[in-house]
């Protein structure tokens, strides 16, 4: 535990127990600025996990057994996550994560305990330079095509795209990591996983605000890259929800099936203004819920019921 700031802005990081007693708290970061993105809770292993953004060059990175390690501040801004105590709030792993370029990482967390993932988005302006599936030695950003034919995007196609990334708990082992993204700026904010009737994890549902305008040629499902700027739509069948057109920024969601990790499902949500997707939720059912903000003047009431 840390009971002084280091810098400007640092994080603070605390336990209540069912009655609202405080059990612990302690300041996390170095002598730039922090600005947390998610936390999550893992029950089987009694530990939490932290993501945020740092501008730090002495972040308190500790390697611990984990198999993805950044030791070092890549850009002026770089995203970061960490492994806590549950108990006491005692680090067990923290890394940056980012490259050569400026990277946040506020978008989201979630973890998925059964089968041992953990997953950050995140937005980044990508580098000059990647790093394919690393542990620790990187020059740029941390990318990971994955097993199999997974969507994988290998370089930032705007000024801003989002990131996806999956990491193992067992090890923290980076399994995959892709941009996503168009020709102009795309940042993630939400996130959520989807499961079966019988609570099996069959999706992951990735959220936000594009300003990108350029759609693919012919729109398919499922997709594995972007291409040529265009932001990567999908729609599986012609009674899914979908829309091509983009206002002033638009919000989009996206569905990754799960386990072949391809986009099953992505579209814009929003009208001729400026709107923002800020969060995701899934039920028991399969159903997914989203919520974000509008500027947009014009509506639309066709839905299906």
């Amino acid at each position: 535990q840390k009971e002084e700031p280091s810098g400007g802005l640092d994080l603070i990081i605390s336990k209540f127990d069912f009655g609202a007693s405080r059990e612990w708290a302690t300041f996390f970061g170095g002598s730039g600025d922090e600005f947390p993105g998610d936390i999550v809770y893992d029950e089987d292993q009694e530990q939490i996990y932290v993501c945020g953004n740092t501008s730090s060059d002495n972040l308190p990175v500790q390697q611990g057994n984990s198999t993805f390690f950044q030791a070092n501040l890549g850009g002026k801004t770089d995203a970061f996550i960490g492994r806590f105590t549950e108990s006491l709030g005692r680090t067990r792993w923290v890394s940056y994560f980012g490259g050569t370029e400026d990277d946040f990482g506020e978008g989201g967390l979630v973890l998925d305990e059964s089968s041992q993932r953990l997953f950050l988005i995140g937005t980044s302006r990508g580098g000059t330079q990647t790093s394919i599936c690393p542990t620790d030695t990187l020059s740029g950003f941390p990318l990971c095509p994955g097993g199999g034919n997974r969507y994988f995007q290998a370089d930032v196609q705007g000024g801003y795209d989002a990131f996806v990334s999956e990491f193992s708990t067992l090890d923290h082992s980076l399994t995959w990591s892709t941009y996503y993204g168009g020709d102009q700026d795309d940042r993630a904010s939400a996130i959520a996983l989807g499961y079966d009737l019988q609570g099996n994890l069959n999706a992951l549902y990735v959220g936000g605000n594009t300003s990108t305008l350029q759609v693919p040629a012919t729109i398919t499902s499922p997709i594995t890259t972007a291409t040529g700027g265009a932001f990567p739509l999908a729609t599986p069948s012609s009674s899914t929800y979908f829309q091509s057109t983009n206002g002033q920024l638009s919000g989009f969601t996206s569905k990754f099936d799960i386990p072949s990790f391809q986009v099953t499902w992505s579209t814009f949500i929003g009208g001729e203004g400026v709107d923002r997707l800020t969060g995701l939720a899934t039920d028991s059912l399969g159903d997914l819920y989203a919520v974000g903000t509008t500027r947009t003047s014009q509506t639309t009431h066709s839905c299906e019921a």
